[in-house]
């Protein structure tokens, strides 16, 4: 059996060459995690993004029918028509709106986040919409 023997040149070769091979290996993992990422936050920009915005409108729009409510009792003394046709307006348009809106993105979303936004606007409609109109 015969043993190799490697110059110097050849083992610098062989270091720099695995060196190399190992910096190649290391730039694909790199740049497929990077494509994934990319992937992710276009998916969450495009998807999550704007049903969060509009969640936020859900909220404030909820909030504004609340105060609404509250002040109904003064608009009765008082005749203050305006918080009576916000609350319409909140009520017939605005929240429908958010509502129908959100239904076209639901279906991204998983199924205990479907579940809890479909409980959610069952509370919306059965409390808060037909109570006051």
């Amino acid at each position: 059996m015969q043993r190799f023997r490697l110059t110097i040149a050849q083992r610098i070769w062989i270091g720099f060459g695995l060196l190399i091979l190992a910096m190649l290996i290391y730039i694909f993992f790199a740049n497929r995690s990077l494509r994934t990422n990319q992937e992710t936050e276009h998916q969450v920009n495009e998807s999550m993004v704007p049903a969060i915005d509009l969640l936020g409108d859900l909220y404030n729009a909820v909030y504004d029918t609340r105060m609404l409510t509250r002040n109904w009792v003064l608009s009765e003394k008082y005749s203050f028509r305006s918080e009576r046709t916000g609350l319409r307006a909140l009520q017939e348009e605005k929240i429908p709106g958010i509502d129908q809106a959100l239904r076209n993105r639901i279906s991204t979303w998983d199924k205990a986040s479907r579940q809890k936004y479909n409980h959610v606007m069952q509370l919306v409609n059965d409390s808060l919409l037909p109570q006051h109109l």
